[in-house]
């Protein structure tokens, strides 16, 4: 702002602050790795011609764009490796595709609801073997809903609007769960 110099410098500093604590609880939780030698999210091929990264790779299953593109910066900003769909069918088109370390589910979406496309997802997974962990993201707080989620297939439930300390807490757990092996102890049921 004209006249005020301080003012804009100061904003400036409250940004990089913010960034540089965001920055530090993400590595005392395990989700930024390596990051003094590349940026988070990005990739590079391997001498074996496979890819590796500093995020998770993370499907955001959501029908309504604001909500949608809020889960997807928030998570980017975060160094993770995002593509979103918008309904259960592109869901099961996209975990066909590519290998994921997450889901985040809505549960109301059109053609084919989070729920019908978790049941579709493990079913697959029976067949095929594997496991991709998804967590159901839902304004649906009522008694029960959590049960649905779970009989699902679903291995977490974050309420909307989804808490930034909650989804970097899953992530976080994720992580660990990539060291440990442990799934059943890296992922609690969240909310």
């Amino acid at each position: 702002m004209r006249g005020y110099p301080d003012l804009k410098s100061s904003r400036q500093s409250r940004r990089a602050l913010r960034a540089a604590a965001i920055l530090n609880v993400l590595s005392g939780c395990g989700c930024v790795r390596n990051k003094a030698t590349r940026p988070v999210g990005t990739a590079e091929p391997t001498s074996t011609g496979k890819w590796s990264r500093n995020g998770l790779r993370i499907l955001v299953a959501e029908d309504n764009l604001v909500n949608q593109r809020v889960a997807v910066r928030l998570l980017e900003k975060v160094g993770q490796l995002v593509r979103a769909v918008a309904n259960g069918r592109e869901v099961l088109a996209a975990v066909d595709q590519e290998r994921f370390e997450l889901v985040l589910m809505d549960i109301e979406m059109p053609e084919m609801n989070g729920l019908q496309a978790s049941a579709a997802i493990r079913e697959r997974e029976r067949a095929r073997g594997g496991h991709v962990p998804i967590v159901a993201m839902t304004a649906h707080a009522m008694s029960g809903d959590r049960e649905r989620c779970l009989q699902a297939g679903m291995d977490g439930y974050l309420t909307k609007p989804i808490q930034r300390s909650e989804l970097l807490a899953l992530l976080g757990h994720l992580t660990a769960e990539e060291r440990t092996g442990d799934r059943e102890a890296a992922l609690p049921l969240l909310s």
